[in-house]
């Protein structure tokens, strides 16, 4: 077929039509936000175990080698139809050994996929089970807890924050709720702080904070508290703010989930369960090692950082009643059913007991200066620095 201005103009047209509906499709794509956590290796239910899978690495490089490979493919075939179909049969022969090539850089990841499939075995199939199944109203049991969350921030929109809020309310019935036989009624509403004047439901059991930044001067940790204490002193709160979670490397929602299950748990901060004593736990003036020591309900706290996804909300993994050693629960210590000892700790976790010297923290291998420091940012407003105000005698 000769080119002629006709098959030119016939071409372009076509090509515009095939590239606007693309270009307009992958703009509305929920791209990669967090390449690490992307290639990190995911348990079978979401978790992540803290190691960079090599095979979803090559996975990610050909997915990007076939996508355009492809699109490129088809703007030139689309253009050789117009303009010089005899082109096209020779140029697929010529182009069949890099396609295939680059499909064999997903065999790795297939591999991987189906040898974790036999390797996940029936703990991890029967917990991917109850998260798509969630139990009915039946099968949950103990009190709610009606919390607010409150939304003092700028950067999260209304239906963000609603959408995230119902994802860890069904999280606390369904996941929850099971195991620890405390659900929740999560309510969530923006706020003004009013002069000071109240506008939290009085019918609110505790209260949940989220801002944009803790140091802010009106809405950060300072004034906030300020608030708190003088409209609703008399119940229990937690702060979440976006440069502590940014700083921790977390999403707000993963964060969000995590304090209100430890809110569910234990919300007046005085639950404790005794368990046998870390290693270098010892009697005061002594140096002899204790037998048992008291360790906090803070049921998010040893899982820090191992998420799944609820409603396409990151959620926190929790530990249960079999961590604790207490009866009535799973026999799994976390919910992920990821590698966790009793009374142990998950790499980017921590967990605060005490003893006759005080309280000590225990953190977990991959815990960092920058992790310490998102944690000192929120200062004695975090629930475990509120224990150790409460503890009589502490060093």
């Amino acid at each position: 077929m000769p080119m002629t201005p006709f098959s030119i103009i016939t071409a372009a047209i076509a090509l515009i039509v095939l590239n606007v509906p693309v270009s307009v499709l992958l703009g509305r794509l929920p791209f990669i936000t967090d390449l690490t956590q992307a290639l990190k290796e995911k348990s079978p239910i979401g978790g992540s175990d803290d190691t960079t899978s090599y095979s979803r690495v090559t996975g990610l490089v050909g997915a990007v080698i076939m996508t355009s490979f492809f699109w490129a493919m088809a703007n030139i075939i689309i253009f050789k139809a117009f303009t010089a179909i005899g082109d096209i049969r020779p140029l697929i022969s010529s182009v069949q050994i890099f396609f295939l090539v680059g499909a064999a850089m997903f065999l790795p990841y297939a591999f991987n996929q189906i040898r974790s499939a036999f390797a996940a075995g029936p703990t991890a199939a029967a917990a991917a089970t109850a998260a798509a199944n969630p139990p009915t109203a039946t099968a949950t049991k103990g009190s709610a807890l009606s919390v607010t969350i409150a939304n003092l921030s700028t950067a999260i929109d209304d239906a963000t924050f609603s959408a995230a809020v119902a994802a860890i309310g069904l999280q606390a019935r369904r996941d929850f709720q099971p195991e620890w036989g405390a659900g929740a009624n999560l309510k969530a509403t923006r706020i003004t702080l009013n002069d000071g004047a109240a506008n939290i439901d009085a019918a609110s059991d505790a209260v949940i904070y989220v801002g944009d930044a803790s140091d802010d001067p009106t809405l950060g940790m300072d004034g906030v508290f300020g608030y708190h204490a003088q409209n609703n002193g008399q119940l229990p709160y937690a702060f979440i703010y976006l440069d502590v979670c940014a700083k921790y490397g977390e999403t707000w929602s993963c964060t969000l989930s995590h304090e209100v299950l430890e809110m569910l748990a234990d919300p007046t901060l005085v639950i404790k369960a005794t368990g046998p004593a870390p290693p270098d736990a010892a009697l005061p003036g002594t140096g002899a090692p204790v037998q048992t020591v008291s360790y906090d309900l803070e049921v998010c706290d040893p899982t820090q950082s191992d998420t799944y996804v609820v409603d396409k909300v990151t959620v926190s993994n929790f530990v249960t009643k079999a961590w604790f050693g207490l009866p009535g629960g799973s026999t799994s210590t976390n919910f992920l059913n990821l590698p966790l000892s009793p009374f142990g700790v998950r790499p980017k976790g921590y967990f605060q007991y005490e003893d006759a010297t005080g309280a000590h923290t225990i953190n977990g291998t991959a815990v960092d200066a920058q992790r310490l420091a998102a944690r000192a940012i929120l200062d004695g407003h975090r629930r475990t620095a509120r224990r150790r105000a409460m503890i009589p005698t502490h060093p």
